[in-house]
Parts: C-alpha cells; sequence; structure tokens
C-alpha cells in the first residue's frame, strides 16, 4: 500500500506520457495552460496539478489528461501522495508543497481547473443530464472535438491489440463523440467517419 490522498477537498489534473499519448502535447495544442499551486512529477514522467474542489472526475478527458476529483456519486478519488518512493519510480514535488496545498485549502485559494478541461468531462462522467449548448463558434471547444475524435482510432485499435472486448470500447467512444454533436463542435458525420475507422483499424 503507499501513502495516499483521497480528492475530497481538491481536485487533481493527471497529465500522463505513455509513448504516443502524450498529455502535455494534447495541452499545448489545445491552448490550455495549467496553473496549479502544487504541482508534482509522477512515476511515469507526467505530472500532477492541484486544482480547486468541483470538476468531476473522469478518465480520458483529453489525450493523456485525467482529472481525479470527486466522481458522480460522491465518492473521492486516490491519487500517490507527492514524495512517495514506489518501486517503479519516485512521485516528487516540483512546485509547492503539502503545507502551502493545506493553506491553500483553508482559505479556498486553489484555482479552479481550467474551463476548456471541465466542459470535455463527458455527460456520462458525470451523472447529470442537461441541455446542449451550442459551442461551435468556440476554437478550444472544437479544437478538442477534433482531438477526441483521433484518440477514438487509437483506443479501439490499442483494445483489439491488447486483446480487449471491442464493442464495449466502442459504446464509450460514440458517448464520448455523441457530446461533442450535442455541441455542434463536430458534426454526426464526422463523428460516424471516425467510429468507422476505428472499427475498421481494430479488425
Amino acid at each position: 500500500m503507499l501513502p495516499g490522498l483521497l480528492t475530497e477537498t481538491f481536485g487533481v489534473v493527471d497529465v500522463d506520457r505513455h509513448k504516443e499519448r502524450d498529455g502535455f502535447v494534447t495541452l499545448k495544442k489545445a491552448r490550455i495552460k495549467l496553473r496549479a499551486l502544487l504541482v508534482a512529477k509522477t512515476a511515469g514522467s507526467g505530472e500532477h496539478h492541484f486544482f480547486a474542489p468541483g470538476s468531476i472526475s473522469a478518465n480520458g478527458v483529453m489525450e493523456g489528461v485525467d482529472i481525479k476529483a470527486r466522481h458522480a456519486n460522491g465518492t473521492a478519488s486516490y491519487i500517490v501522495a507527492p514524495g512517495t518512493v514506489a518501486p517503479w519510480g519516485r512521485y516528487e514535488r516540483v512546485k509547492g508543497d503539502l503545507d502551502l496545498l493545506a493553506d491553500a485549502i483553508e482559505h479556498e485559494t486553489l484555482p479552479p481547473v481550467p474551463d476548456a478541461l471541465h466542459r470535455a468531462v463527458p455527460m456520462h462522467d458525470r451523472g447529470e443530464v442537461k441541455a446542449a449548448v451550442d459551442q461551435s463558434g468556440i476554437p478550444e471547444a472544437v479544437a478538442i472535438a477534433r482531438q477526441m475524435a483521433e484518440r477514438a482510432k487509437r483506443v479501439l485499435k490499442d483494445a483489439a491489440n491488447n486483446g480487449e472486448p471491442r464493442t464495449p470500447a466502442l459504446f464509450d467512444q460514440a458517448v464520448h463523440l455523441g457530446t461533442f454533436v450535442a455541441c455542434c463542435t463536430c458534426t454526426i458525420k464526422e463523428a460516424t467517419s471516425a467510429l468507422m475507422q476505428a472499427a475498421v483499424a481494430a479488425g
């Protein structure tokens, strides 16, 4: 068991770097800047950026980017604490410290998760259904939709390569892309094309 922190009074943007999945590149392309008070390097060369609570926990919000926070049912997520030495590597603080985090939590001065990331959380992860808002005029939202379409292809291909069931993965990606269609950041034709290409690539 590793020392960990529950995301009850804060949220974390988890940026991963695994082979072709590079969350740092994803954020740069989407022009999203993380301005966290506390940043910790993970054992896998990724980073944990600490933000104010309020977001919903979701994996794969963007390519290589997860949000660790409370789930829609109210339960908290778990992250490995900065300073931990695991068998596979170290989790090191690179900006701020736990005292600063505690003070920011007490005085409610943690910055919020960037809006662009919060908007990218799928509705089924939020546990709520609201009327979609037309975001076709927001360049960042359109850019995220295009990245998610490319991500769908990689997710299906990875599932096939790993011997995992492809139907559930295809369903999840269809639901995810459907939220972008509803917000007018990609068309039904574009989403369908991406899913078809993903299915063909996965065999």
